[in-house]
């Protein structure tokens, strides 16, 4: 693995997008069979279900957390020599928009 000037530690901004996307995804679901027997003690059959104005709002958290990992990946790279100037624009500018395109 590249990088290390941060100790890696922008891998956790991704787990936080990815556990908030969960959050977006159960989102008033109905639980499966398997989730309700992992949680024999919780009698509740459908994940909370948050209104669409704060689903919004962690849809935009998502996206800007997926921006900063991107970005902290970025400079961590070039800033451990990993990439040169030219590079760093390359990949920063590739990355972003792939994350639009998701």
């Amino acid at each position: 693995m590249s990088g290390g000037t941060f100790r890696y530690i922008q891998s956790r901004i991704g787990v936080i997008a990815d556990e908030i996307q969960e959050y977006i995804d159960k989102n008033g679901r109905l639980k499966t069979q398997e989730e309700l027997d992992d949680e024999p003690w919780n009698k509740e059959t459908h994940y909370y279900k948050y209104p669409d104005e704060v689903i919004d709002k962690f849809e935009e958290a998502v996206k800007s957390l997926k921006q900063a990992k991107v970005y902290a990946t970025r400079v961590d790279w070039l800033l451990s020599g990993d990439d040169s100037e030219k590079d760093f624009f390359k990949r920063l500018d590739e990355e972003l928009k792939e994350l639009e395109n998701e």
